[in-house]
């Protein structure tokens, strides 16, 4: 180097240099687990009719028995940890495939930018978050997926 300076001073590129990681442990963790449990319900469970459920999933008592959003059994069974559960579980392999690549994506981008802790604060938190709000307004129907955790992380990033 003419000018004298160390190769080993130079500043990292501008687009790598606000990671604080350089994996993804937690998103990556998470999409695994929910395309190991889908195709586990599924087989166990069975694959429902396209007219009962076109996500080409499970039948919607199979998602209630693995832990689906249920509002009568939260409230009135005290079955609280079915506020966490529905993360992991998806209606179908579209729903799951929809959520899985947004997921792995920015995720995944934003662990590295953030860190494991933070993420999974707003993860989860946007989870919990999530199903409570479901379980107010929308009393009459299980649900289950990730989307309200991963729309958290967009609103994280856009806070």
């Amino acid at each position: 180097n003419d000018n004298g300076d160390d190769e080993s001073t130079v500043p990292e590129s501008s687009a790598e240099a606000h990671f604080r990681q350089n994996y993804a442990p937690c998103s990556t963790a998470f999409c695994f687990v929910q395309c190991l449990i889908l195709p586990l319900m599924m087989w166990q469970c069975g694959i429902a009719p396209m007219n009962i459920n076109p996500m080409i999933g499970p039948y919607p008592d199979a998602l209630n028995y693995w832990g689906a959003k249920n509002a009568v059994l939260i409230i009135e069974d005290g079955e609280a940890w079915r506020l966490l559960t529905p993360i992991f579980l998806h209606a179908g392999l579209i729903h799951l495939a929809g959520n899985v690549m947004v997921q792995i994506d920015a995720g995944n981008q934003w662990e590295k930018e953030w860190g494991s802790m933070i993420w999974m604060i707003i993860y989860i938190g946007s989870a919990l978050g999530s199903s409570i709000l479901s379980t107010c307004c929308m009393p009459d129907n299980i649900s289950v997926g990730s989307s309200g955790a991963v729309m958290g992380l967009f609103g994280a990033k856009l806070a």
